[in-house]
């Protein structure tokens, strides 16, 4: 009996910490999909959940299945493979529309996430967008 009231006890505040690390990710996702353009870092992302780094780090990955940054530099490439199959503005721009001051680092992360460089992909994808994540 007693361990059966300890286990129920535990269980009560682990679900409750997780409903709580829920909506704070919520939040966070929220946040990132409207402010991606701004410069985010994990300390940032962090405070907006309430939360120390690791933990909030580890609640993100549990949650979104990758760590925060990962998921705001794919969602930043998802906005920019848009941006550059349905636009002609320059790849320096599109880097900083979404977020990039630095074109080149840009360049180089956008060929890490997709195979091939910001041009390559306009080549190949120019005036049929690919889905938004």
């Amino acid at each position: 009996m007693f361990y059966s009231t300890i286990y129920e006890t535990f269980s009560c505040a682990r679900n409750r910490m997780n409903r709580e690390s829920r909506n704070a990710v919520e939040h966070v996702l929220d946040y990132i999909h409207t402010h991606y353009t701004e410069p985010l870092n994990l300390e940032k992302l962090a405070g907006l959940a309430g939360m120390d780094i690791k933990k909030f780090a580890y609640a993100f990955h549990k949650y979104a299945g990758v760590y925060p940054i990962d998921y705001l530099i794919q969602h930043r490439m998802s906005r920019a493979r848009v941006l550059l199959a349905t636009s002609s503005a320059a790849v320096k721009n599109i880097a900083e529309s979404i977020g990039y001051g630095d074109a080149h680092y840009f360049s180089r992360l956008f060929k890490k996430y997709t195979g091939c460089n910001p041009s390559e992909f306009r080549t190949r994808n120019g005036n049929n967008p690919p889905l938004i994540e």
